[in-house]
């Protein structure tokens, strides 16, 4: 078989392998990247020291009438980054400590968007933790709670409903946001353009090899001519 036709059939058997890839690809995975979805993403924030009597010494303030000497804050950043509004979403915060004197002095709301935010209902569970249930969180809708505290503590979150994802994220400085989407479109242009390249270049290169075959046959018929012209 020549060079010419071994080429041709690794091109037939190898495109289109790459073709299905693509047409898969499109096929399962766009689907599940533009498929709406249940997901909070949170943030937690602290502690920041405000009083710490290891450093101040005997220093005390009166928060909600309870008089201290540690003062703590936290911050928890919650919000919507699915497709779907979620509603009545329980959300627990607890604050993982043996201390039997941990407190906390008082909870804060800042919401996004900051009016008609909905009902966000507060059950204080024991001493140690609280639980919200947030009537309505839209998608992209936000939640900042902000604790005060009379020790340090390690912080968790849990919320559940159906089909939820509960995702965490490190606390960032603010920035322009970059889709994920764009990022994969992108890759897929990429990958159209190298197999649209490949194609390309393959054609050339059969249409190299083709016109090399035509001109060393016009070659040979030029020089069994020559030939037959001498003998005659």
């Amino acid at each position: 078989m020549s060079e010419g036709k071994s080429i041709w059939w690794r091109d037939l058997l190898f495109i289109p392998l790459i073709v299905g890839l693509i047409v898969a690809l499109f096929t399962f995975g766009l689907p599940k990247l533009f498929e709406k979805e249940k997901q909070i993403t949170y943030e937690i924030d602290g502690p920041t020291t405000y009083l710490d009597k290891q450093s101040i010494g005997n220093v005390s303030v009166v928060v909600n009438g309870v008089p201290t000497s540690n003062l703590f804050s936290y911050k928890i950043h919650l919000w919507n980054s699915g497709d779907q509004p979620l509603k009545n979403l329980p959300v627990l915060v607890l604050f993982e400590t043996e201390l039997s004197e941990f407190k906390i002095f008082s909870v804060r709301h800042e919401t996004k968007p900051s009016h008609e935010f909905g009902n966000i209902m507060q059950e204080d569970i024991d001493q140690k933790s609280k639980r919200f249930v947030i009537e309505l969180l839209n998608p992209k809708d936000q939640d900042t709670i902000s604790f005060l505290t009379n020790n340090s503590a390690s912080l968790r979150l849990f919320a559940k409903l159906e089909g939820l994802r509960v995702k965490r994220e490190k606390p960032q400085k603010e920035g322009p946001e970059f889709p994920i989407t764009l990022i994969i479109l992108a890759v897929v242009a990429s990958l159209l353009s190298l197999v649209l390249k490949f194609i390309v270049t393959k054609s050339e290169e059969r249409e190299h090899e083709r016109l090399k075959a035509t001109l060393k046959h016009l070659q040979q018929e030029k020089e069994r001519e020559s030939k037959e012209t001498t003998h005659t």
